[in-house]
């Protein structure tokens, strides 16, 4: 802040710091740092830490949902901005992956009431292209082959 000749960042550099304990913080997390800060600044108002509603749930499998969803908020905020120098690149790669898996989704669509020993080959070719384009929720496309190991 000093660099940028902040009004008050000789103030906020002698100010002291103070470590609020949260209701909702997480012990073994350390993969999700960021998005617990994209969430306070969204959400502190200068409340103290007992009058503050981040909207975290406060249940493990609540909070992973909930942390999976800001996730991809804040990505896709992130990725679209217009001060985003790669903006432009990377939703012509997005928009090259969308269309691979939606000719995928109609071909396995299309393909669904075939013979069993085809659709399982095919099952396996789809499940293979779900895998090499890394999609973790192919619900979106209306289908997802299950493959068991």
């Amino acid at each position: 802040m000093c660099m940028v000749n902040h009004p008050k960042s000789a103030e906020i550099e002698t100010a002291e710091m103070v470590r609020l304990d949260f209701e909702w913080k997480t012990v073994n997390n350390t993969v999700d740092c960021e998005v617990f800060v994209m969430r306070h600044m969204e959400t502190w108002f200068g409340s103290t830490a007992d009058k503050w509603d981040s909207g975290f749930p406060l249940g493990y499998t609540a909070k992973k949902a909930c942390l999976t969803r800001l996730r991809k908020k804040y990505t896709i905020k992130l990725v679209t901005s217009k001060v985003n120098k790669h903006r432009s690149r990377v939703l012509a790669e997005a928009s090259e992956h969308e269309k691979a898996m939606s000719l995928i989704c109609h071909m396995y669509l299309n393909n669904k009431h075939a013979v069993n020993g085809v659709l399982e080959e095919f099952d396996g070719l789809v499940f293979m292209c779900v895998k090499l384009l890394d999609i973790t929720d192919c619900t979106y496309y209306g289908f997802c082959p299950v493959k068991s190991n």
